[in-house]
């Protein structure tokens, strides 16, 4: 199901620009398994074990609050908009709007709505990404299985 504030976000993503400085790029950016990663002062704690401390390198991910801002600075070249502001969700993070997971940077994935293809995309992190799979409906469709030769 499309979340109402990715759809919200892909809309406002055209209406919005910034040229703000990064503000919470990873320190050792593209090194190590990011394990001692320090991010800017004052981000929230992330509001799942799925997503990162600082985000990727275009910020997705990184952990967000309704209101908040700190998502704001990368509209235009990242991350820049908080789904906590676009719906009541309580995976609270930094996403972007995107055609393909390339657009989405290191350790995320471009995603929408499977019932609507027309929809606007967003980008997620990809551990947060694989804990939904499977929920709800949708779920032992029978594709595969049984189905082809038969033998």
């Amino acid at each position: 199901m499309m979340k109402p504030w990715l759809l919200l976000a892909c809309s406002a993503f055209g209406l919005l620009a910034s040229s703000a400085s990064p503000a919470c790029a990873p320190t050792g950016e593209g090194e190590g398994e990011g394990e001692g990663e320090e991010c800017a002062q004052g981000l929230p704690p992330p509001s799942d074990p799925c997503l990162p401390a600082c985000g990727n390198e275009q910020f997705v991910g990184q952990p967000c609050t309704r209101g908040g801002g700190e998502c704001n600075e990368h509209i235009g070249r990242g991350a820049g908009f908080c789904t906590a502001d676009f719906s009541d969700t309580t995976l609270a993070y930094c996403t972007r709007p995107c055609d393909a997971d390339g657009d989405c940077g290191i350790g995320a994935v471009c995603t929408g709505d499977p019932e609507d293809p027309s929809a606007g995309r967003g980008c997620i992190p990809a551990a947060c990404a694989a804990e939904g799979e499977g929920e709800g409906e949708g779920e032992g469709e029978g594709e595969g299985e049984g189905e082809g030769e038969g033998g």
